[in-house]
């Protein structure tokens, strides 16, 4: 999905696919993103997963673990 989130310059496109992936969350779906861009993580996201190179660096609600993930990444 991530892919798709990025694509070229069709708003639209975006668009469609951010809202069809708020439908399946809205039916109680666990949809799995894995992405770079934290913006993303914190909009779309309820929890989240750092990963780093496949050691589990934190775990929680996704706004703490984007802010970990700025404060020692960035």
């Amino acid at each position: 999905m991530d892919e798709m989130l990025v694509l070229g310059d069709e708003v639209f496109h975006q668009r469609k696919s951010t809202a069809r992936m708020r439908e399946f969350r809205e039916q109680g779906a666990t949809i799995l993103l894995v992405t770079h861009n934290m913006t993303t993580v914190q909009k779309m996201c309820q929890r989240a997963v750092w990963l780093d190179h496949g050691v589990v660096r934190a775990l929680g609600p996704a706004g703490e673990v984007t802010e970990k993930y700025q404060q020692e990444a960035g």
